[in-house]
């Protein structure tokens, strides 16, 4: 299964879709499936897609020898998170770990990158635990079989990328 979003600047509307394999078809998927639950897992879609910088108002919340950590607050205010809280390694400029707040401003989820592997000499996070501390429940992303393709262009993401597989 793969997934691609796009976000128009103008608008700040995100679109997004994810191919099924199996069905070998792509969706686009609505507005309120975006903060669904990815698969049944404690990841939403737009947890596994990304955020880009302008979607977001970000400060140095705290820092020490070795952290970042940068708050960074939804400008669009009907996102399912009211603000999430980025742990930053400084030596490697890799996501440690994320909080994520709900609307009420209590802590929903915990996001902890727990392992991280060298790929043809780049840092990638290769396993990832999605903490619900809502429900209790925790989900797994295993990556740590990563296949590197070298002439990576522009019809290999988005949904032309999604449609060409």
């Amino acid at each position: 299964m793969g997934l691609a979003s796009q976000t128009n600047q103008a608008s700040q509307v995100k679109k997004q879709w994810v191919y099924f394999p199996s069905l070998k078809s792509v969706k686009q998927l609505s507005a309120s499936e975006q903060d669904g639950s990815f698969m049944g897992s404690d990841f939403s879609y737009s947890d596994i897609a990304g955020r880009t910088l302008d979607q977001d108002a970000h400060k140095v919340f705290q820092q020490n020898d070795k952290f970042y950590v940068i708050e960074s607050v939804p400008v669009d205010t009907s996102d399912a998170y009211s603000k999430y809280y980025t742990t930053i390694d400084k030596s490697t400029n890799i996501v440690r770990s994320v909080s994520f707040y709900d609307r009420s401003d209590k802590e929903l989820k915990r996001l902890a990158n727990r392992k991280v592997v060298k790929v043809e000499g780049e840092l990638v996070v290769a396993l990832s635990v999605m903490s619900n501390l809502k429900t209790g429940g925790s989900s797994t992303m295993d990556r740590s079989k990563i296949d590197v393709k070298d002439n990576f262009g522009d019809n290999d993401v988005g949904l032309k990328g999604l449609k060409a597989n």
